[in-house]
């Protein structure tokens, strides 16, 4: 992977116009979430009623495309902290995961958006902010791989 001008070379570029300004010079980390579909993931955060955005969406294949260039404030984080650090938007890299994630009810997600996801792409789990298990869809190898690298490279310095 290589950036130039803030921007991954050799993946499809998508304009966003939910987006703030300059990033603060010092990049503290990487907000990774998860939208199910790609594609309407990807039309959805360009769509300007989401008021919600993210540098990166990584489907499960493990494509990747751009949407917000890397010293710009993608609005990915909202109200959060860690760390000590408040405003993650403005110091973090925010990359979308395909996936549908949890479903309370079966091995077998049933999505929200009325998806059904077989056994073989579950696991059971806790997520660390609630009481009990649930079925959360499994990501890829490709994603894993890709998620990681963008990571590890998103802490490099940019031309």
């Amino acid at each position: 992977m290589r950036i130039r001008n803030h921007r991954l070379q050799g993946i499809p570029q998508e304009e966003t116009p939910n987006r703030g300004g300059v990033m603060e010079p010092k990049l503290s980390g990487v907000s990774l979430h998860c939208r199910p579909k790609r594609q309407e993931s990807i039309d959805w955060l360009c769509n300007p009623k989401a008021k919600a955005s993210a540098h990166l969406v990584v489907g499960r294949d493990g494509s990747i495309a751009q949407l917000v260039p890397f010293n710009i404030k993608a609005w990915h984080a909202g109200v959060s902290h860690w760390d000590g650090i408040t405003g993650l938007n403005s110091c973090s890299i925010g990359i979308e995961m395909d996936n549908a994630a949890d479903s309370p009810g079966s091995a077998h997600i049933s999505a929200w958006f009325q998806a059904e996801y077989p056994e073989e792409v579950v696991i059971q789990a806790r997520h660390k902010f609630e009481q009990d298990l649930s079925y959360w869809h499994t990501y890829t190898e490709e994603q894993i791989q890709n998620a990681l690298e963008l990571a590890c490279f998103s802490q490099k310095p940019m031309d």
